[in-house]
């Protein structure tokens, strides 16, 4: 089975909402509309990759800053399981901050980063880092997931993580 990391742009309420009643996010990511809009990004395989381009470790393993734009520690329910564990959030000046410190990632910096036998030694999922095309599918996806957070920092809106 994959797993796949998942970021949803809500606005800065709903956090309390899925606080109070956390049958909601779980209605709200399977609507087949909502997958399709663009408050939802998909970062197939990669979140794992990326999360070791940000930290240096792998997922779950990391206590730096920037472990928290995967997994802020801020559970809507620690009780829910939306594929792999509970979902967690980052309310809107949290992805203010974030937004600004993953900006000066530039592509040089994440290819200095970017470590395979590091990362397979790590078991960064998926095992793919000493194929040819590896760095070139992170550098894509990360650059998603940049311009997903300044999105939703330009809207003030907060962001739900998950994977599935």
């Amino acid at each position: 089975m994959s797993m796949i990391g998942y970021f949803i742009r809500v606005t800065h309420e709903e956090p309390d909402s899925y606080l109070q009643e956390p049958d909601l996010i779980e209605r709200r990511i399977d609507d087949p509309v909502f997958l399709q809009s663009a408050q939802h990004l998909d970062l197939e395989k990669s979140w794992d990759g990326i999360f070791f381009l940000l930290t240096g470790e792998g997922y779950g393993q990391s206590d730096h800053p920037l472990a928290s734009v995967f997994c802020s520690g801020q559970y809507i329910d620690e009780e829910q399981d939306l594929g792999y564990g509970p979902g967690q959030y980052l309310l809107p000046e949290q992805v203010v901050d974030l937004t600004r410190q993953i900006a000066v990632f530039t592509p040089d910096f994440l290819l200095s980063r970017y470590h395979p036998e590091q990362m397979k030694a790590l078991q960064i999922y998926p095992d793919i880092w000493e194929e040819e095309d590896a760095a070139d599918y992170l550098f894509v996806y990360f650059a998603k997931l940049v311009r997903f957070f300044n999105e939703a920092s330009s809207n003030g809106e907060a962001i739900v993580t998950f994977i599935a």
